[in-house]
């Protein structure tokens, strides 16, 4: 179709050439003769027909220039049309290209300004679980003389200990709810972050009861302290599975240390190292995740 309509005004010229050639002829038959001869000849005997030859001529050479300069204007419109069309064609794609760029460019920066978003909120989280606070209450409960031990103090600053890093999540989740880019692999890291924080407020726990039975120990015997140590551990199975790590009840059981007020201080050393595997897993956690939503945002920018 393309190609017929492309040749559609040369038939137009050539039936143009055609009729204004052809129409002089005729003229000078009818005046020659009264009608078409069956036998055309071109009169030019007398000067009136020797003029009508000179116009004829004239005629034909304009109609000829005319039409060749149609055709040159035509043609080179047509080109002028083509390239005015490509200009255009690519224009408008490096338009594009340079729309989508911007585009790329703001998404990127937006999700980068999220990273930071993210990585401010996982500091929170980390120093509201791992600050002096933790371990003002490790000093506490780690004090030679029991008596000395006011668990009303070390009660409340477990409890803000357990609001601080509620809150830190809470921003968090609240955070990534508004994300597009919110995954399985964001939750994944979410859930690692909630179970660490809450095993990091339950291993404090574990110190403070240890630290009640150090008190009844001093009253009751040691098959007592015996069989709240295995209680406790009964009512706690189903807490946090990690590999190689041990809870301060698994500490006591596997080292026989069932004398706890004798071997406090062991005890307490053990289960501090246990801990800090808590805190790296939480730590490599919120890195995982801030590095997610980085790789992400880097992705934007290819």
């Amino acid at each position: 179709m393309r190609g017929k309509r492309r040749w559609k005004p040369l038939w137009v010229i050539l039936i143009l050439i055609c009729l204004f050639i052809s129409l002089p002829y005729i003229i000078n038959c009818i005046v020659q003769h009264n009608g078409l001869p069956l036998s055309s000849y071109i009169s030019g005997e007398t000067e009136i027909e020797r003029t009508w030859l000179v116009f004829w001529a004239s005629y034909i050479g304009c109609v000829l220039s005319s039409i060749v300069t149609f055709t040159v204007l035509y043609l080179t419109l047509r080109q002028n049309n083509d390239q005015n069309q490509k200009n255009r064609d690519e224009a408008h794609h490096e338009n594009e290209l340079i729309r989508d760029a911007q585009v790329r460019a703001i998404k990127y920066e937006r999700a980068m300004q999220h990273v930071a978003e993210i990585r401010s909120c996982a500091v929170a989280i980390y120093l509201a679980v791992v600050n002096s606070k933790t371990e003002d209450v490790y000093s506490s409960i780690s004090l030679e003389n029991l008596k000395d031990i006011d668990f009303r103090v070390i009660r409340a600053r477990l409890l803000e200990i357990q609001e601080e890093s509620n809150r830190a999540y809470v921003e968090m989740q609240m955070l990534l709810s508004y994300s597009a880019g919110r995954d399985d692999e964001t939750d994944k890291y979410m859930d690692v972050i909630k179970q660490m924080s809450d095993e990091i407020y339950d291993c404090i726990r574990d110190l403070i009861w240890l630290f009640i039975e150090c008190k009844h120990s001093l009253s009751v015997s040691q098959e007592v302290i015996q069989s709240e140590v295995y209680k406790y551990a009964s009512e706690h199975s189903g807490r946090l599975k990690i590999p190689n790590y041990k809870f301060i009840w698994d500490i006591i059981i596997e080292n026989n240390l069932m004398n706890i007020e004798k071997n406090r201080s062991e005890i307490v050393s053990k289960w501090h190292d246990e801990r800090q595997k808590i805190d790296q897993l939480l730590l490599l956690s919120l890195r995982g995740l801030v590095s997610h939503y980085y790789v992400k945002a880097q992705e934007i920018k290819v």
